[in-house]
């Protein structure tokens, strides 16, 4: 059982169960990237005893192929087109390339898909597993949401897995055929599960601090969790050793989170930059940063109609993984201009250095913001260290 998805895992069990008694069904797993997607498909092909298992999915560079997901499903049981209707096998051939094609008739190609389904499922009962539903061309796309509003007692249990975000501002629009069909949407992992998951696959036990402090920085994001730890020393997750003040972010976890950043303009980019740099929010400081480095307001809207930030009396990224993977995606010249152009239009804090004295006007302003506080084992090594300076 995958910690914190027993509810989950229930409903892929008794999806799987309906098909073994000749009640078909769908199902859409949705959720961001590293949500356990995939996980729960891979639950499903291992609990799918005395059924056979077809597993497919989209691929970015094949999106604009027709076919090409459907052809990479339904390839293991191709021989069985010949039991199909032969128009309807005629299409299928051809939309595979292994005949001639017969125009380009889709509803067609989406019936022998079917038909295809059910033939192989007369067997025995059929699991189909469609994962990175997201980039799947469109022809895929909608000859599979054909088949699934149309299954009903062929034994047959089709799910896909879907990224999206909760916006309509997903990776590719393939996933929008499957709209209005069955939906599970998966969220971040509960505390006491993230814990669990931790611990489960860290070699060094956790100070409870730091398990604390890495299920907030992930919002219990499975895959996050599975890769910060490894960003760090045993010291560090021992609580031996204070973390960085910002925490690293594994790289696949960048990388997906990056992608979607990437298609932003450059100067949305840039503003996401400072943004993450800015971890108060405030909107008018990080809009006059952004534009002491060129960048006009209008790059706000970009980056939030990409639904990569809310703005709402302040901008807050909508996952923390976004924030670090935006800030750490960058290079040090980006991070330093952005942190630059920060201080330059941050007010200086008035604060009396000596009684009777005024702030030098000249005084250096600071660069970051400073680190919410962490906890007393946490800091424990940085205040020792500052205790063993002399006063200046």
């Amino acid at each position: 059982m995958l910690h914190g998805r027993e509810r989950e895992c229930g409903l892929i069990t008794r999806l799987l169960d309906d098909a073994r008694d000749r009640r078909s069904g769908v199902l859409v797993v949705r959720g961001e990237a590293g949500i356990g997607k995939s996980a729960l498909l891979d639950f499903a092909a291992a609990r799918a005893r005395g059924m056979r298992v077809l597993r497919g999915g989209g691929v970015e560079s094949e999106s604009e192929l027709p076919y090409a997901a459907a052809h990479q499903l339904l390839r293991p049981v191709a021989d069985r087109v010949a039991a199909i209707p032969v128009q309807q096998g005629a299409a299928l051939r051809g939309a595979f390339g292994m005949g001639d094609p017969v125009g380009a008739d889709r509803f067609l190609v989406s019936v022998a898909v079917l038909s295809l389904l059910s033939e192989v499922a007369e067997e025995r009962p059929l699991l189909c597993l469609v994962d990175d539903a997201h980039w799947l061309d469109g022809a895929s796309a909608d000859a599979l949401a054909f088949v699934a509003r149309r299954l009903e007692a062929e034994g047959v249990a089709l799910v896909f897995a879907v990224r999206d975000d909760g916006t309509d501002s997903g990776p590719a629009p393939a996933g929008r055929p499957l709209a209005r069909l069955p939906e599970l949407r998966l969220r971040g992992l509960e505390p006491d599960a993230a814990r669990a998951l931790l611990a489960e696959r860290t070699a060094v036990a956790l100070a409870p601090e730091v398990a604390d402090l890495l299920v907030s920085s992930t919002a219990g994001n499975p895959l996050g969790l599975l890769e910060l730890p490894g960003s760090l020393s045993a010291e560090q997750l021992a609580g031996a050793h204070p973390l960085p003040e910002r925490l690293p972010v594994g790289a696949v976890v960048e990388q997906v989170f990056l992608a979607r950043v990437r298609r932003l303009r450059a100067p949305a980019q840039t503003l996401l930059l400072v943004a993450a740099a800015e971890e108060s929010g405030d909107v008018g400081l990080v809009l006059r940063a952004a534009q002491a480095l060129g960048v006009v307001p209008d790059a706000l809207d970009e980056a939030e109609i990409a639904g990569l930030v809310r703005v709402d009396g302040a901008i807050t990224f909508r996952h923390p993984l976004v924030r670090s993977a935006v800030y750490r995606g960058a290079t040090f010249l980006q991070r330093r201009a952005a942190e630059q152009a920060l201080a330059a239009v941050r007010p200086i804090t008035t604060a009396a250095t000596e009684p009777g004295t005024e702030p030098a006007s000249h005084a250096p302003r600071p660069s970051k913001v400073t680190p919410k506080p962490q906890s007393p084992r946490l800091c424990m090594s940085s205040r020792t260290l500052r205790r063993s300076m002399p006063t200046p």
